[in-house]
């Protein structure tokens, strides 16, 4: 079966099957691709269309080099605006002063060079991007039939790592793409004992199951409450880490407590919403790309420890092997997370050399000299 590419004219034709894929492809990316991404994502700028493949839906992003956008569709932003922000929490002022503009002469390289002119695969502008498996013939045929329709764009899928279903990373090696260091992750295999056995991870789910809170789910989370949850959202992963995180609207909210590809929980109390936990799940893998609390509230209350026992909880009984993305890595040590690397696999092949210079300066800088600073 040939390569489709569907956008906002032709999404309505799209026969859909009854699979797990298909379902949250419809539910949630079809709205994005007709309203465009800017309603869900306030920071989020690009053109959503939807590649089809023997069934199986694939959302792509085009981007022409154009900036500032958020990390999910950005690559100056995730190694450039990052850095620049990173740089500024540096206590060190000397240091400051030499590494930004080294740090703004590389960003104009990168840009000049044009990486941003990308077609992100799979990206579902969430922090953690989960595939479908995906075979090597499939894959080939992804890439060619990208190639040939953006002959002057990278070719790229981020979140790629060891544990990708179906042999991910080594098909796409196969297929001569290059790896890209991205950041640390760690993993829980839920269905081995060893986490549950941590002591950490005793006294989380302890808390948990004494909460003081009401948990409420998916579409019973009021309405009133979404600006709220958008905020609690804000306040951990935008305003205590990056502001080049996506940023979620409530529109992006609301889309996700009434659909049934996400799961959504509200610890709530006096009507007022706490903190929020979502997530999704591909081909046996769950990650929460909706993880916030107050973190105005003092640290006893344990709001963070009970929203990460909720999503592991969740995920043992229903036999998901999780992702618990970055961040937070002493604490999810602790919990017998297990640590990897994660890795954006590029495409340059067809691209002029002019245009393959960057993606090598990167390649090298980070593959060489990155983990250092991860």
């Amino acid at each position: 079966m040939q390569v489709r590419i569907h956008n906002k004219e032709t999404i309505d034709k799209v026969c859909w099957p009854e699979t797990d894929n298909g379902k949250l492809a419809r539910q949630f990316l079809v709205p994005m691709i007709k309203e465009g991404t800017r309603r869900y994502f306030k920071n989020v700028e690009t053109e959503l269309r939807l590649l089809e493949i023997d069934k199986i839906f694939l959302p792509i992003t085009i981007n022409d080099n154009v900036a500032p956008n958020a990390y999910v569709c950005s690559t100056y932003t995730h190694y450039v605006s990052y850095a620049l922000e990173e740089i500024e929490r540096v206590k060190n002022r000397w240091l400051q002063k030499l590494a930004k503009p080294v740090i703004r002469l590389f960003g104009a390289f990168l840009k000049t060079g044009k990486v941003d002119k990308t077609v992100f695969v799979n990206n579902w502008l969430l922090p953690t991007n989960l595939y479908p498996s995906l075979t090597q013939d499939q894959l080939s045929r992804i890439t060619k039939a990208l190639v040939n329709h953006f002959p002057k764009h990278t070719i790229a899928f981020r979140s790629v790592n060891d544990h990708a279903p179906g042999g991910l990373k080594n098909h796409l090696r196969s297929l001569n793409y290059d790896f890209l260091l991205c950041r640390d992750i760690y993993y829980t295999d839920t269905q081995s004992p060893e986490p549950f056995k941590a002591r950490m991870t005793k006294s989380d789910l302890k808390l948990l199951n004494n909460t003081e809170y009401s948990i409420v789910e998916n579409d019973k989370i009021p309405e009133f409450s979404l600006e709220r949850i958008a905020s609690l959202y804000q306040m951990l992963n935008i305003d205590k880490y990056s502001a080049c995180n996506p940023q979620y609207t409530s529109e992006l909210l609301n889309l996700m407590r009434s659909i049934s590809g996400f799961n959504l929980k509200a610890w709530m109390k006096d009507h007022e919403v706490h903190a929020v936990l979502g997530y999704y799940t591909q081909d046996g893998i769950v990650t929460s790309p909706l993880f916030g609390y107050d973190t105005s509230l003092p640290q006893e209350t344990g709001l963070y420890r009970q929203i990460s026992a909720a999503l592991l909880k969740d995920a043992k009984n229903n036999a998901h092997f999780l992702h618990q993305s970055s961040g937070a890595g002493h604490y999810k040590l602790l919990r017998k997370a297990v640590k990897d690397l994660e890795y954006t696999a590029v495409y340059i092949k067809h691209l002029p050399k002019a245009r393959q210079l960057p993606w090598k300066a990167l390649l090298v800088g980070m593959n060489k000299l990155g983990k250092n600073f991860l």
